[in-house]
């Protein structure tokens, strides 16, 4: 709770009717935020938005163009003092200066965020040093985090979380010999790949660790028309094709594949049989009854690949 010295608290997209019972949500709540949080239960740290990316909160604030001009001064008005995820960070400078400018945001309150956020930066850094700032790794040292221990421990977690939701083992014929000769053909689909992902792994590196004869495309949102069409053509002479779709929740994208990306897997699975691998959620293997075999792996984390092509390779011993 707050009493165990709490620096930073999160706030929520989400309208609580018995503690705001206009449905604000609780992001853009002055009762939520600032009479309970404050006031009531004390709370003398930093208060941070959960992403503004989220629909949630774009449609909190933009019901109309007044409220969208100002959506983050009400945000700060409210009690916010850490805007996460803003969209266009130059915009919503200007749009702040304004609200300033016109009277609707006191510059008292920034200056209160401001104290908030420069009080958490210095605890942060007397705790863990200012190197912090550089590279959040700097927290702790690499005999803790990220030591054999702990990596031998995630790979076994990643192992024993992959599982074969659909199809069965005996519609697919891996033979050594066949993949050997004829290769087998693997496909990275990709539909968003406008954030860093410091855990995404490397699958290309993996298959061919295993395999002797891998040839890999990536999908992403900027493959062309004619790419699609020309690895469609050339799948058939594969010993076996594999499907990989990195499909998992986040704030900055809407879930699933694109539609030429489905349209894509959906005609290679009509021409082939196909593994699909779902990195993340096996939401994506309901969208393809048809493949051969659907093996989910619940993450797209470089353990989980290494493991979803070991699940591959238990496959064809």
């Amino acid at each position: 709770g707050l009493e165990e010295h709490v620096d930073l608290v999160m706030t929520a997209h989400v309208a609580y009717a018995s503690l705001d019972p206009s449905g604000t949500v609780a992001t853009a709540s002055h009762p939520i935020l600032s009479q309970l949080l404050r006031k009531e239960m004390g709370f003398s740290g930093a208060v941070i938005t959960d992403s503004l990316l989220m629909e949630a909160a774009v449609q909190a604030g933009q019901k109309d163009q007044e409220t969208a001009d100002f959506w983050a001064a009400q945000l700060l008005l409210s009690g916010v003092d850490i805007l996460l995820d803003i969209r266009d960070a130059r915009q919503t400078m200007h749009d702040l200066l304004r609200a300033v400018d016109t009277g609707f945001l006191p510059v008292e309150r920034i200056d209160e965020a401001y104290g908030n956020v420069m009080t958490l930066k210095n605890r942060v850094s007397d705790r863990f040093g200012p190197e912090i700032f550089l590279d959040a790794s700097n927290a702790q040292s690499r005999a803790i985090v990220g030591c054999k221990t702990h990596q031998n421990l995630s790979s076994g977690i990643a192992t024993d979380a992959v599982r074969i939701v659909t199809g069965s083992v005996d519609s697919i014929s891996l033979d050594r010999t066949q993949l050997d000769e004829r290769g087998l053909l693997a496909i990275l689909v990709r539909p968003h790949v406008t954030y860093n992902d410091p855990t995404a792994g490397s699958l290309a590196d993996h298959l061919a660790h295993s395999f002797k004869n891998v040839t890999f495309f990536e999908l992403s949102p900027e493959t062309e028309a004619e790419d699609q069409r020309r690895i469609l053509a050339e799948a058939s002479r594969y010993a076996t094709v594999v499907v990989a779709a990195v499909v998992k929740p986040a704030a900055w994208h809407r879930f699933g594949l694109l539609p030429d990306q489905k349209a894509f897997v959906a005609d290679l699975i009509e021409q082939r049989p196909v593994i699909l691998g779902a990195l993340g959620s096996p939401r994506v293997l309901d969208d393809f009854p048809n493949a051969a075999l659907g093996i989910c792996t619940y993450s797209d984390v470089d353990v989980s690949q290494r493991a979803f092509v070991q699940a591959l390779s238990n496959l064809a011993p």
